[in-house]
């Protein structure tokens, strides 16, 4: 169940960044993850999101970095990276909302791609320094 200070933030975030023809979301939930509730949030348009949930206090900023994170990446160019649709707290839950990408076929092709491209993404120079705790790029 999504809190509705969560879903009031989510509605919101969605009127403001995607237009005021949204009036309504659905969620539905989506397996996978171990630290973070995920959720397909559809809208009354028929457009679709992906949204990352959990307790504000148990990884404060986690969200915050993982945006910063998703920035960094799609910077690069190298990846398609989802478009962050925006991150912030809802009463005592934090909230990360993210586009909607569809699951692709995973070809020989597809995997060869995706292998070229980590190593691509490797051997580019970076100023951010990764220290062993820490989760993704910089964030403890």
């Amino acid at each position: 169940m999504v809190p509705p200070s969560v879903q009031q933030f989510i509605l919101s975030l969605l009127q403001s960044t995607i237009g005021t023809s949204i009036r309504a979301i659905r969620f539905i939930s989506i397996r996978g993850g171990s630290i973070n509730q995920s959720f397909q949030v559809t809208a009354n348009t028929g457009q679709r999101f992906f949204a990352k949930i959990n307790l504000l206090g148990e990884l404060p900023g986690l969200f915050l970095h993982e945006k910063e994170g998703l920035t960094s990446l799609a910077d690069l160019r190298i990846f398609r990276i989802p478009a962050v649709i925006g991150q912030g707290e809802a009463g005592a839950h934090q909230v990360l909302v993210l586009e909607w990408v569809e699951t692709g076929i995973k070809t020989p092709k597809f995997w060869k791609r995706l292998g070229e491209q980590l190593a691509l993404m490797h051997s580019k120079p970076t100023d951010i320094s990764i220290s062993p705790g820490y989760f993704g790029l910089g964030y403890r």
